[in-house]
């Protein structure tokens, strides 16, 4: 495995800084859902059942609130939204611990919709700070820095709730968010590529209807038809040579060898 091409990626400025915060600022947050489901189970005594909701809700919670937060960086830029996110982490945290079991699982669904966006804000920061022929990498060594959060959070978790207790546990999520927000706020990384031109337009944005299709650029030729040899039917003795064009499929029969890809 050769490793020039990510030490590249960690020689280009403000990389390496922003992979160590990003390890550091993923480990509260995979230690949350083995926190939550103890908690729920042994300290209220409610069962794994119930565990399971108050996880769900607050997935739900995150899913639905990922737009949004995005919405808010684009309008009002990163620094506003993490002290909204960064706040309401160190509200819920701070009361989760004494909060009754339908209490903890509206405030684990609101808190889920106002959850520190660690994760997006990362990838949008890599996108922004990394040329795109070195992002490959770049994303692939944040990957890796995912794995290694995952395998330091939940550990930590447990072991805080087995040797003190299920708020010692709680709270210390609540403290490292708080840090990781803090963190962000002040490094304040770049969301959004800086233009080549300082001068040049904007891109228009893209509309709704657009996000799920290609991308495709207005000076690209159009595609050429391009043959393909399909196999012949059992009862045909030469393959069968269709064209596609933008209109309609063409399949005349030539003889075997005629067609070529």
């Amino acid at each position: 495995m050769r490793l020039t091409p990510y030490r590249r990626v960690l020689a280009l400025p403000g990389v390496r800084p922003l992979m160590v915060l990003a390890l550091l600022a993923r480990i509260p947050i995979t230690a949350i859902g083995v926190t939550m489901t103890l908690h729920v189970a042994q300290d209220l005594h409610r069962g794994w059942g119930a565990a399971g909701l108050v996880g769900a809700a607050l997935t739900v919670g995150t899913a639905l609130g990922g737009p949004l937060n995005g919405r808010f960086v684009d309008r009002r830029g990163l620094r506003p939204m993490l002290v909204v996110t960064t706040v309401a982490e160190a509200v819920f945290w701070t009361a989760a611990p004494s909060l009754s079991y339908p209490a903890l699982l509206v405030g684990a669904f609101v808190a889920g919709v106002f959850s520190l966006p660690v994760f997006s804000v990362i990838r949008q920061s890599i996108a922004a700070l990394v040329p795109v022929e070195h992002r490959r990498q770049a994303y692939a060594l944040d990957s890796m820095s995912v794995e290694l959060s995952f395998m330091a959070g939940p550990p930590l978790a447990v072991a805080l709730m087995s040797a003190l207790s299920g708020r010692v546990a709680m709270w210390s999520i609540g403290a490292a968010l708080i840090l990781a927000g803090a963190a962000l706020f002040i490094a304040n990384p770049p969301v959004h590529e800086t233009a080549a031109d300082p001068g040049s337009p904007a891109a228009p944005p893209v509309r709704r209807r657009d996000w799920l299709t290609p991308a495709s650029s207005p000076s690209a030729p159009p595609p050429r038809p391009r043959p393909s040899c399909w196999p012949a039917p059992i009862w045909a003795s030469s393959p069968c040579c269709a064209t596609r064009t933008r209109s309609a499929w063409s399949a005349p029969c030539w003889p075997r060898g005629a067609c070529t890809r």
